[in-house]
This record gives structure tokens, C-alpha cells and sequence, in this order.
């Protein structure tokens, strides 16, 4: 991560000429978003650049998780080779159907996991349900903490079925992903998006916003997963129509399970070890990326093409 802890080991890596790699996991429109300056290209510019120039210039090798952030990271000039590496996900995770609970018994279950912050859009959830054609039949399930939870719950008033607001453990998560219809993710800003993949290894079909800064598109396999970013009317036309096809729906929740098995774990442990061998090989402990000429030009590795 670029903050004290991160540069430091580079750091000591450097002095004691031990190779070392960097991850980019964070953003900064995941910092702005909360203090209402993800739009700013000003703000978002300062730390795009000086995550830069206190990490990652200093490193040959980064590891991004997704072809959206890596693409981002070749617009703002960082001078690296750069490793598209899901973080891959639990083998808990597996599509084994459930019975719904018998509350739940005779709703359509959507749900989503996720803190809840400004960047993460609960709000169009909300809104997208209240417009649906079947909104009395639909059951929301959201599962997280944080700071914009109590102004969802106020909104969430409006909707004829109250939803359901907990945190969930890992295998209480895996329970609700194979009883659920449908997983939305409807977030801004996302380097990656676990909690959509978790889902759709158990087999719970996703609908996912098209948000240019959102990578959890990588996801979908159908062309009703996707919605217009930001458009809670769009949003409620996919829900309802998936709920109108329930056989394209059944359908879709083993090709969605069938689609995360790019993403396992240990196939992400396999591609590590790949970049760990070529940082080895490549390792130069005085690499300084801003040194015109020591910086190397920025190349992406992705094995998922």
C-alpha cells in the first residue's frame, strides 16, 4: 500500500538488496469518494502522483487485480511491469443450491455485500427495487458495516418488504449466495469487486453496474448483467426482466459458477508465483522509475486474455 508502512519496507528491501514487488489495491477515488471529491481530477491527480513517486516508482513489478486498474495505472505514468492477478477466492465458495429460509420462501432474494459508503451506491439498490414492476415480491439482503448504513436504512423505509441488514460470517455468506436469485453490484469505483466473485462462485447470477472505474464488469457473462451505470430506472429493467425469464435465470447460475473458475485461488497462487520468479530475475535495488534512463517502459502481463 502506498502509506509509511509500504514505502518503509521498500525501503529496507532496497538497503538489504532483498527483491520485493508491489500490489495496487487502492484507488485514490476510494479516498475522495468519502469526503464528496471523487470527482475532483485536481485532488485525485495530487495522490495519483504522489502514490507514485513514494512507491511504486521505486519497484519493477506491481500487481493489479484487475485490467481496469491496470489500465488506469498506464494512463497516469507509472513506469513498471504490471501483473493483472485476480485475488481469486475462497474454495468455500462453491455453487451447492439451498432452500430459501422459510421466511423467505416466497420472495425473489437480492442481495449485496459490501461496506456501506457514498462509492458503493446502496442508494441505487434501493431506488431500482422501488421502481420494480415485482417490487412486492423482492426481499433485499445486505450484509456490511459503515458510515452512509443509517442513512440506508432510512431510505429503504419506502420499499414494501424491509430489508434484511446484518453481517454475516463466511459460511453464513456461502448459505446466502446459493439461496439467493441475484447479486447486484452497483459501485462506482471498484478495483475488483470479491464479494461479486464470491457470489457467482456459488452460482448467484450478478448484475453489476458499467461504471468506467469499476472492474467487477469482468464478472458478468450475460448482456442483462450489465446496467447503465448510475441508472436505478435501468437497474429496475434487469431485475425485472430476470425475474420475468426464471429459466434463463436458473441457466445462468451454473454458467456464472462455471465463469468464476478463471478466478480460483490457487490459480491466482500459480500466477504470483510467476511474477515472484520474474521480480527475482529482474531485481534492482537502485530502480529509480522517474530516472529517464533507468525507467522502463509500462507493459501489462494478463493471463486472464
Amino acid at each position: 500500500m502506498p502509506f509509511k508502512l509500504g514505502y518503509k519496507t521498500i525501503e529496507m528491501c532496497r538497503e538489504m538488496n532483498v527483491p520485493c514487488t508491489a500490489a495496487f489495491h487502492l484507488a485514490p477515488e476510494n479516498i475522495t469518494s468519502t469526503i464528496y471529491l471523487n470527482k475532483s481530477k485536481t485532488v485525485n491527480g495530487v495522490l495519483w502522483h504522489n502514490f507514485y513517486n513514494q512507491t511504486y516508482r521505486y519497484v519493477k513489478h506491481i500487481h493489479t487485480p484487475s485490467q481496469m486498474i491496470a489500465n488506469q495505472l498506464v494512463e497516469h505514468n507509472y513506469h513498471a511491469t504490471l501483473h493483472v492477478i485476480s485475488n481469486g477466492f475462497n474454495d468455500i465458495f462453491r455453487f451447492n443450491p439451498e432452500e430459501k429460509p422459510t421466511i423467505f420462501k416466497d420472495k425473489i432474494v437480492i442481495c449485496f455485500v459490501g461496506r456501506f459508503s457514498r462509492e458503493k451506491r446502496h442508494d441505487l439498490i434501493v431506488k431500482a427495487v422501488n421502481a420494480c414492476k415485482h417490487r412486492e415480491q423482492i426481499q433485499l439482503v445486505f450484509a456490511g458495516k459503515g458510515p452512509t448504513k443509517k442513512h440506508i436504512m432510512k431510505m429503504a423505509e419506502k420499499l414494501p418488504n424491509y430489508p434484511l441488514f446484518t453481517f454475516l460470517s463466511r459460511p453464513q455468506l456461502v448459505s446466502l449466495f446459493n439461496y439467493a436469485d441475484l447479486y447486484i453490484h452497483p459501485a462506482d469505483i471498484e478495483i475488483e469487486g470479491m464479494s461479486c466473485l464470491e457470489a457467482i462462485a456459488c452460482g448467484c447470477v450478478p448484475i453489476v453496474g458499467d461504471s468506467p472505474k469499476s472492474a467487477t464488469s469482468q464478472f458478468v457473462c450475460h448482456e442483462q448483467g450489465l446496467f447503465k451505470h448510475g441508472d436505478y430506472k435501468d437497474l429496475a429493467d434487469k431485475i425485472d426482466w430476470w425475474i420475468d425469464h426464471p429459466k434463463e435465470l436458473q441457466e445462468q447460475r451454473t454458467k456464472s459458477a462455471e465463469h468464476a473458475q478463471k478466478f480460483t485461488l490457487e490459480k491466482s497462487m500459480n500466477h504470483y508465483v510467476k511474477m515472484f520468479e520474474e521480480a527475482i530475475k529482474d531485481w534492482d535495488k537502485d530502480y529509480v522509475g522517474t530516472d529517464k534512463n533507468k525507467a522502463i517502459p509500462t507493459t501489462i502481463i494478463n493471463p486472464y486474455i
